[in-house]
């Protein structure tokens, strides 16, 4: 028994190892134009104009974080969750779209506070996931509201004629 356990450890070890540097391998640095994106995007919530943040992003964006960043969001969405997960998953896929007027006007200060712009301006971001068309940023974790809790952020842009536009928010929590 012993020899089987400890068989099956070192296969996992080397399971969650090679996955580990698979993933390692998949950050790639941001070319020039990646980085100008970043500057422009990280100078127009720096300066806290609307209107210029408006004007790095697509007239709706994907944003996830957007359906619970406040408390009353997330007791609706715990109540949906628990009343009917069908029901849930399907307000889901209907309301990630924000058009980007709205976001500005309900969800910009909640999300983009003065101690986030401070995180995404120190930490380090790196490109997890690019095509010719499209690109998306990682930051490192940083601790969310509970300490136990990291979660990762994630910024899609994507090419259109005028450049590239964020197009998406995520975020990935890690416990």
């Amino acid at each position: 028994m012993y020899p089987t356990k400890f068989l099956f450890y070192v296969l996992c070890f080397t399971l969650f190892f090679s996955l580990g540097c698979n993933q390692q391998k998949s950050r790639k640095a941001m070319t020039s134009e990646q980085q100008r994106t970043w500057d422009t995007f990280l100078n127009a919530i720096r300066s806290a104009d609307k209107n210029e943040f408006e004007k790095v992003a697509t007239r709706t964006i994907t944003c996830l974080p957007c359906l619970d960043n406040s408390q009353e969001e997330r007791t609706q969405l715990q109540s949906l969750a628990l009343s009917n997960k069908k029901n849930h998953l399907q307000w889901i896929a209907q309301n990630k779209y924000v058009y980007i007027k709205a976001f500005l006007d309900q969800d910009y200060a909640l999300f983009f506070t003065p101690d986030f712009i401070a995180r995404l301006q120190k930490n380090h971001a790196q490109v997890i996931q690019a095509t010719a068309h499209d690109f998306e940023v990682s930051i490192t974790p940083t601790a969310r509201e509970t300490e136990t809790e990291l979660v990762r952020y994630t910024f899609g842009f994507t090419k259109k004629e005028e450049g590239y536009k964020l197009t998406k928010i995520n975020t990935l929590s890690a416990p």
